[in-house]
Order: structure tokens, then sequence, then C-alpha cells
């Protein structure tokens, strides 16, 4: 509802405005409006991309950082051991 596709930001409360700022929904539908209506405007292309790819880029590295450590914390050990043993059959 703060995306700016059912109410126009213009008309929110201050808060509000100010708010939607940080969420990427106004980012998407700000382009795809753009995409629609006029065809695409390079100006509103290049602002959205580069919010949203931040943004993705973010989440991915917090994401990423996340599941490596979950992974390493929570691996039993005796499979750690096989992979290891896997490993230096290879080799």
């Amino acid at each position: 509802m703060l995306s700016g596709l059912m109410f126009p930001i213009n008309s929110m409360p201050v808060f509000f405005q100010y708010l939607t700022r940080i969420l990427p929904p106004r980012y998407y539908v700000s382009f795809v409006e753009s995409e629609f209506m006029t065809g695409g405007v390079n100006s509103i292309r290049l602002e959205n991309g580069i919010y949203l790819t931040i943004l993705g880029l973010l989440f991915f590295a917090a994401v990423y950082k996340n599941t490596s450590m979950r992974l390493e914390k929570h691996s039993p050990q005796p499979l750690r051991e096989s992979i290891e043993a896997r490993e230096r059959r290879v080799n």
C-alpha cells in the first residue's frame, strides 16, 4: 500500500512519504508504471535500477554470509569427515 500503486505517494502524510523512500516496491512500481505509460524514461530507469540493484546486492550479501555461517555451525561432524575422506580419495 505504500508503493504508490494504490494511493499516490504525494497525497500521503509526510512521515509515510519518507518511509516509502526505503521500501523497494516504490521503485519497482515507478519503474513498471514508466514502462507501460511512457515507453520508458531513461532517468526513471536509471534511478530505480540503481536503487534496486544496491538493495539486491545488500540482501544477497546478508543471505550469503548467514547461510555459510549456519552451514558450518550446524553441519554434523560425521558429514564433515565423510566429505573430507571423499576429497582425499579424489585427490
